[in-house]
């Protein structure tokens, strides 16, 4: 009889274990959640002005699609002594990040955290001037990895921005044709 007693709270307590561990992956982030995270970061934390008057820099991050595992944007850069605005464009498919090389690097420049992210054959750039209302389209490149900067104040960030990339790199690659 004691040794019944002792295989059904075995037998429930491996129940509960498997209920537990099934509502703990519930719990981990979509990838529309993670994605629209990292959106709304980056446009926060990865946009900047450094400088005043007839020295003044400016770099702002801009979401052009992070809807899917295809991801766009855009860095636009503005200095105070030209109109010309510089922007790079950006694509890559998030599945291809390798997740094993993020790496948070403590750079001395006036944005001291920098998270740098790593592709599988690269990320799409394509350079563009544009002054007024026209747009030069420049080079196109496939660089190995592309660097967001942050400010000392965002060093707490970067480990969840890292964990967020992550997420969204593991979605991508385990996602599956329909048919």
């Amino acid at each position: 009889m004691t040794s019944g007693i002792w295989n059904l709270k075995f037998v429930i307590a491996f129940a509960l274990l498997l209920l537990l561990g099934s509502h703990a992956q519930a719990q981990q982030p979509t990838l529309k959640e993670s994605l629209d995270w990292l959106s709304s970061q980056l446009t926060s934390h990865a946009s900047f002005s450094l400088g005043s008057g007839s020295t003044a820099y400016s770099q702002t991050f801009e979401p052009l699609s992070f809807n899917s595992c295809d991801l766009k944007w855009r860095i636009n850069h503005q200095n105070s002594w030209s109109n010309e605005i510089g922007i790079e464009e950006y694509s890559v498919d998030a599945g291809a990040i390798q997740t094993d090389q993020i790496v948070t690097i403590n750079a001395n420049s006036p944005r001291p955290w920098i998270l740098e992210l790593r592709a599988k054959d690269g990320f799409h750039y394509q350079d563009v001037t544009k002054v007024g209302a026209i747009e030069r389209r420049g080079k196109i490149d496939n660089p190995a990895s592309i660097r967001f900067m942050f400010a000392e104040t965002d060093k707490d960030l970067l480990p969840r921005l890292t964990k967020a990339f992550t997420r969204a790199a593991e979605l991508c690659r385990e996602r599956k044709e329909p048919f």
